[in-house]
């Protein structure tokens, strides 16, 4: 299986004249230009994007603290337009709630135990500015490929440094208006939190989560299927292929095939003359996209009239440190210096 250890990025640039952040942008900078595919696929959008690293390291000659940096950051991968190229912000200040996205609203999800009533409450705004005007600046300041996942984020609008980065003054504090007309306001961050009050969700027997990467159930006129993870027994037969990695028996006999499921959901799905059918992806992780697409053409919808993305992998000698053995099987593919795989999603997306 692929290798998931994490690697430092090699130092290629490094100025005694810099600050700390300064060289750590511009070091970015120089790793992208050798490493990223996006140099090669998309020249123009590397010319804005190394444009802006110049414009914020100019911006760091003056300190700033780390929890701002770490936004600072996102913000300037976002021009990459990859969601997989992201800064994942270590734990700092925060003020006493969370919010959660769903469904193109935000929602309280948690908050300081003196105030039980509001968890779960729409959230319409926030020091008054409406959550559409949120919603799209997230998109400008952190890593997604859309405006669902620019809304997942939100669990990080509790961060003073991404509210700043927003655009959301703090100097009062934070404001958050609700739909039924109430609001909180937070004066101050914290490091502690005593007394978390959460939205408690208790499972649902249809719905609650379930070990297996599929399964459905047949229920009254519907037919429920849980769609847990795009993995079976054929993606990891073809990226054990792909990858030169030898086939373990562990996983031949424990991995399912997702064909051989549909087959047998639709048998139970014509006996039952069942007309819906409802697929609950909450709990999937993504994987192997080919599954997406065998389930679509079961539903007779046409992939070629849906918006496609791709995988680029850039050969590199850092992609040899952290992936030697996908880099030695890949040497015989007559490609130059790019390889496309959709099913490998180590790298990076970038929509056609």
């Amino acid at each position: 299986m692929i290798d998931n250890t994490f690697h430092k990025i090699p130092v290629s640039f490094f100025d005694e004249s810099y600050n700390k952040y300064q060289n750590e942008v511009m070091n970015l900078l120089h790793f992208i230009r050798a490493f990223h595919p996006v140099s090669i696929v998309n020249p123009e959008r590397f010319n804005r994007f190394e444009g802006q690293v110049e414009k914020i390291c100019h911006e760091m000659k003056d300190m700033m603290d780390l929890q701002h940096f770490q936004f600072a950051l996102n913000s300037l991968l976002a021009k990459l337009e990859d969601a997989h190229t992201y800064f994942m912000p270590e734990d700092g200040l925060i003020y006493p709630y969370e919010i959660r996205y769903y469904e193109g609203c935000f929602y309280l999800y948690a908050i300081d135990s003196k105030y039980p009533d509001f968890t779960g409450k729409e959230i319409v705004s926030i020091n008054g500015i409406p959550v559409k005007n949120i919603r799209s600046a997230m998109r400008k300041a952190m890593p997604s490929e859309n405006k669902v996942k620019a809304g997942l984020w939100s669990f990080y609008l509790n961060r003073k440094a991404l509210l700043h980065q927003i655009g959301v003054g703090t100097a009062k504090g934070v404001c958050l208006g609700f739909h039924d007309g109430n609001s909180l306001l937070f004066e101050s961050e914290t490091e502690n939190l005593s007394g978390w009050h959460q939205v408690n969700f208790p499972p649902y027997p249809v719905t609650v989560k379930r070990d297996d990467l599929f399964s459905y159930q047949i229920i009254e006129d519907k037919c429920y299927l849980q769609f847990n993870a795009m993995y079976d027994l054929q993606s990891y037969l073809q990226l054990c292929q792909i990858t030169g990695t030898k086939v373990e028996d562990n996983y031949l006999n424990f991995l399912p095939s997702f064909l051989e499921f549909i087959d047998k959901m639709d048998a139970d799905i014509n006996q039952h003359h069942i007309r819906k059918l409802v697929v609950d992806m909450r709990y999937n992780g993504g994987g192997n996209s080919m599954l997406g697409d065998q389930l679509l053409q079961y539903l007779g919808i046409d992939t070629g009239t849906i918006s496609r993305y791709k995988t680029l992998v850039r050969k590199s000698d850092f992609l040899f440190k952290c992936m030697p053995d996908f880099y030695d099987c890949s040497t015989n593919v007559n490609q130059k210096n790019l390889l496309q795989w959709e099913i490998l999603r180590t790298c990076t997306l970038f929509q056609k």
